[in-house]
């Protein structure tokens, strides 16, 4: 973030030391400072309200028509203007109510929304969260429709208790009432009857109520309340901006909110040519005449109350005619949902999203995606996902949208989304404006899934096409990260994402980044760099007090440099937590740590990658040592050869490499080999000791023939892909459990943590006379899970170095030693260990056998 006029704004105004401890002060209670609260000096200006006033700040999105219309509405729409501002609703109490010509007695709700002037908005933008932020002012200037904060007044913006926000939520039932607003004795009231806007807003076969219900399938769900009638004393021909602010304050007093969560208020026309408006993560939108009888209008200002923003194309901030956050359309009926950023971030569909972090992935990967229209549980079975997020891309943003709404320019990293536009022809996406059936790339301007931000259409593409990103990890223009739109079937497209360039670069090594934020964790930002000053990894916008935040990525050999930077000069730690950075490599070493600076500090990390281990590597040895080493040469050679001289090598098998390969691919390719199997044979010592003898010829004459070398029998229990149902062996555990499609291939979908139901397990298994049991699996995993064993009817026992720290992909090599000599049945399992209800693991490949 750039902090500049932030910085300017507050070196201003702390003046003296005074008012310095002041801001202290009111730091320690947890607020984010602009201005700080100072106590009355008897100098303020004229008509200024000296008393504190608290109030909810929430971010407004007008939308005006365009000036000269063109007679296209498409064309108009992309010549609309929009103003962004910020606002605050305040206790109306506070503002003199009757100054309104309301009557007190007949108000049902004493909270006014009034401007916020004075304040820069970008600062607003950084600092402030819609719906979830409050502002404590002093001495500012309240006029009827404004709150105007001059110089002389002092002010802190502090987040409200999780418990006490208002915010609509974005599934379950939402209580919906309309408001129809009309001027005194009839004379503006809106063209639409109340009759006909119930037919339009919750009747119609595409309404507000039935296209929220059909693009969420059933997961958020409009229930019908009153149409209200509310009469106001205002002339709607005056000034736009007054007219418009008189009649939304003075219809919003006259509303009981009660148990509605949200409330569309339908206005007469007026001049100014504005067409609707909505406040950011809240229960009240607004519209201009016959823009409250249109869908699109309705599903995209409701979207704005769900925390959405627009979405665009091309410099075009509404441009992205994909989904509902982009144009809206003068029409009464129009089927069409929202683009890949928003389905992401609305959560209707868990089980369908996949989430890649960009800066450590260097392998490929495919996925089967699925439009709304065939969103759902059928889909989530089956591995196909809504919306694909792939973090941190390092990309060129180019100011795409050059409003002022826009501050940032130059190469950052983003979070992009991969989703398909599915349309069936008569479907709820039907009359999808642009790009259908094609795979859609958007940008979101926010690196949290969850955060209001505007985002982009960056690609539509047709079979066959791809999409690059170059330079996508910030190390070099050769690593291209590409997106491929490789086929389509029905209501399924395939597609592949895949790196290449990456040969060309230097020896890539992995490096972490941990930040332990303080009690400010939004303060805190850093970047690491190479020797060109070419930034490598780079974090910030903390939101979690006090928490481990922790970043990995491949980065070549070289000088680094380490800044941090805290925009309240205190560092992490001590005054306000005991926060902390740490810069390790791969091996744990630290490289770079701290917590007490100032505003900012920066560590040189010479010559990384020359780092020595912290022990010398070896060949791994065998588990036990063999008795008597041989000396080379032996002494004497033997007087005559052996009657059976031993193969060489010895014709038992070693449990490394594998049995046998795998029959087919693994369950998605790995960024790095997997385990097992290998092409050639690994270091991996044996489980036991060979019993064949040494290579060296013998110290002393045989006094018999060397016998043979004994032949240890493998017995493999399962080998199973799940290409047909569960195999012979393993058996679902119950509703967690389930064999799915994932990238082309079956595989089990393990998930949740519901014990047994999350598990998939063995019968019995009959493993008396083996001295040793190995399971090997191909995994993809979001959480820690568990393989376990037991004897029937006993307790579950977890195996050996199996509770997995590491998320993603792998391939799993367990040996049982506790069982060796056991010789009893088994039943193997494995679970989830998630303490959430999000996690999944895909397992597959699954080789089960005793030695």
């Amino acid at each position: 973030m750039n902090f500049t006029i932030a910085t300017k704004l507050i070196a201003f105004l702390m003046a003296s030391a005074v008012l310095a401890a002041n801001a202290a002060s009111v730091r320690g209670k947890s607020s984010r400072v602009l201005r700080p609260i100072k106590p009355e000096n008897g100098q303020g200006t004229n008509n200024s309200n000296k008393k504190e006033i608290t109030c909810t700040l929430f971010l407004k999105e007008i939308l005006l028509e365009p000036e000269i219309s063109t007679g296209d509405p498409v064309k108009d729409f992309m010549n609309a203007r929009t103003v962004t501002s910020w606002s605050c609703e305040v206790d109306d109490k506070e503002v003199n109510g009757s100054a309104y010509g309301i009557d007190n007695n007949k108000r049902k709700n004493f909270k006014r929304f009034l401007d916020l002037k004075g304040v820069d908005k970008k600062y607003l933008d950084e600092h402030a969260n819609s719906g979830s932020s409050i502002l404590r002012v002093k001495g500012a200037h309240m006029k009827l429709e404004e709150l105007e904060i001059t110089n002389d007044a002092t002010f802190v913006i502090e987040d409200i208790p999780e418990s006490h926000r208002r915010l609509a939520p974005t599934s379950g039932t939402l209580k919906t009432k309309v408001v129809r607003v009309s001027g005194s004795n009839g004379a503006a009231s809106p063209t639409a009857t109340a009759v006909q806007l119930k037919e339009d807003i919750f009747d119609d076969a595409s309404c507000l109520k039935s296209q929220y219900n059909a693009c969420s399938k059933g997961a958020l769900t409009i229930t019908e309340g009153p149409i209200e009638e509310v009469t106001i004393a205002t002339d709607p021909s005056g000034p736009a901006d007054v007219t418009r602010g008189w009649m939304e304050g003075n219809a919003t007093a006259l509303v009981a909110k009660a148990d509605y969560q949200l409330v569309l208020f339908c206005q007469p026309q007026t001049t100014g040519g504005w067409i609707a408006y909505a406040y950011i993560n809240d229960w009240r939108s607004y519209y201009n005449n016959n823009w409250c009888r249109y869908v699109s209008a309705q599903l995209h200002e409701v979207g704005h109350n769900l925390g959405l923003a627009h979405a665009g194309e091309a410099r075009v901030e509404y441009g992205d005619q994909t989904g509902m956050m982009g144009y809206s359309y003068s029409q009464d009926d129009q089927y069409m949902c929202f683009n890949a950023v928003n389905n992401y971030q609305l959560g209707w569909f868990p089980g369908q999203y996949a989430d890649v972090m960009a800066s450590t992935y260097m392998g490929s990967q495919a996925f089967v995606l699925n439009g709304v229209e065939s969103a759902g549980s059928i889909g989530a079975m089956n591995g196909k996902k809504i919306a694909v997020r792939v973090r941190n891309v390092y990309l060129e943003d180019t100011n795409l949208c050059c409003s002022n709404q826009q501050y940032y320019t130059g190469w950052r990293t983003r979070d992009i989304y991969i989703g398909f536009n599915y349309d069936s022809g008569s479907g709820i996406n039907r009359n999808s404006a642009e790009y259908k059936n094609r795979v859609t790339v958007h940008q979101k301007n926010s690196n949290n899934p969850s955060a209001y931000a505007q985002s982009w259409l960056l690609a539509a593409m047709i079979k066959g096409q791809v999409y690059t990103f170059p330079n996508f990890d910030g190390l070099s223009q050769g690593h291209t990260l590409n997106i491929k739109f490789s086929d389509q079937v029905n209501e399924d497209a395939f597609v592949e994402m895949y790196v290449t360039g990456l040969a060309t670069a230097g020896p890539c090594l992995p490096i972490t980044v941990d930040i332990v934020t303080d009690r400010y964790p939004g303060e805190t930002s850093w970047v690491l760099t190479n020797g060109n000053a070419q930034v490598l990894m780079s974090g910030g916008s903390y939101t979690a007090q006090n928490t481990l935040h922790s970043q990995t990525k491949c980065i070549e050999e070289g000088n680094l440099s380490f800044t941090i930077n805290d925009t309240y000069s205190d560092g992490l730690c001590c005054s306000y937590g005991q926060g902390s950075y740490a810069v390790k490599n791969s091996e744990g070493v630290v490289l770079a740590q701290g917590g007490q600076f100032g505003a900012s500090e920066t560590k040189i990390i010479p010559n990384f990658g020359a780092v020595t281990t912290n022990s010398p590597t070896t060949t791994a040895p065998t588990m036990t040592p063999t008795n008597h080493p041989t000396p080379i040469p032996s002494p004497s050679p033997t007087m005559t050869p052996s009657n059976h001289p031993s193969p060489t090598p010895t014709p038992s098998p070693t449990l490394a490499p594998t049995m046998t390969p795998t029959n087919q691919p693994t369950l998605i390719p790995t960024p790095t080999p997997t385990l097992a199997p290998t092409i050639a044979p690994t270091n991996q010592p044996t489980l036991i000791p060979t019993l064949s003898p040494t290579h060296s010829l013998t110290q002393l004459p045989t006094p018999s023939p060397t016998p043979e070398a004994p032949v240890l029998e493998t017995t493999i229990f399962t080998n199973q892909d799940f290409e047909v149902d569960f195999g012979n062996v393993f058996i679902s555990g119950g509703k967690d459990c389930a064999r799915v499609l994932f990238s082309n291939r079956y595989c089990i979908r393990l998930r949740n943590n519901s014990n047994v139901q999350s598990s998939m397990f063995t019968a019995a298994l009959s493993v008396a006379g083996y001295n040793a049991l190995r399971l090997e699996f191909d995994y993809n995993s979001t959480s820690n899970f568990l393989v376990e064993w037991r004897v029937p009817n006993g307790s579950w026992v977890t195996a050996a170095a199996v509770a997995f720290a590491e998320t993603g992909f792998g391939r799993a090599n367990v040996s049982f030693e506790s069982w060796v000599g056991q010789g009893k049945p088994v039943l193997i399992e494995l679970r989830i260990r998630s303490t959430t209800n999000k996690a999944v693991t895909y397992v597959d490949n699954v080789i089960f056998y005793g030695v």
